[in-house]
């Protein structure tokens, strides 16, 4: 009984597997958007990076602060921390893109970099030549996810400068933004 179970299975399945190919192109379904027709951000990052990441970032075992800037346009939702240490994390999703981040002259020192296969950019947003704000976005098909950093008490310890912190913080939340 076994074995012609097995043989109705195995030739069913070379039935399947000779059925007419699928004809035309694969497509993807398109991304929501908002009221300006911009990719509408849907993705949490205060419910979305498991509270066990926050804790290993050694950040506040506090509530995040959850901040939502625009609706109908570019948006922003963001997640505020504290690390122990001192310094204030943000942890954000935008439908802004890397190259309108260039664009914006009151941020400096633009620098293109690839985080685990990801295009990235770091660039500092406290007035030149201060380095005590600074972000780093990692590009994403409905604009972008990063981390904005500023200076707290302690400076940025236990890592060396701004940067250094802001690496360090998006290589350990990278895997919970999407792509």
């Amino acid at each position: 009984m076994l074995v012609r179970a097995t043989v109705v299975a195995m030739l069913g399945l070379a039935t399947l597997s000779c059925a007419e190919p699928v004809v035309g192109t694969p497509t993807t379904s398109p991304l929501p958007t908002n009221e300006s027709g911009h990719t509408r951000i849907e993705w949490e990052p205060c419910t979305e990076i498991p509270s066990s990441v926050i804790t290993q970032q050694q950040l506040d075992s506090r509530p995040p602060e959850r901040k939502s800037l625009g609706s109908t346009g570019v948006m922003v939702i963001r997640c505020n921390y504290r690390a122990r240490t001192g310094y204030y994390i943000s942890a954000y999703a935008s439908n802004y893109t890397l190259e309108m981040d260039k664009k914006d002259d009151t941020h400096w020192d633009y620098r293109d970099l690839e985080i685990n296969g990801r295009k990235a950019l770091s660039y500092y947003v406290s007035s030149r030549p201060k380095t005590d704000g600074c972000a780093i976005d990692v590009a994403a098909t409905t604009g972008l996810y990063g981390v904005l950093l500023s200076e707290g008490i302690n400076d940025f310890a236990p890592y060396p400068d701004c940067l250094a912190a802001a690496r360090a913080n998006i290589e350990a939340l990278l895997p919970y933004f999407p792509y």
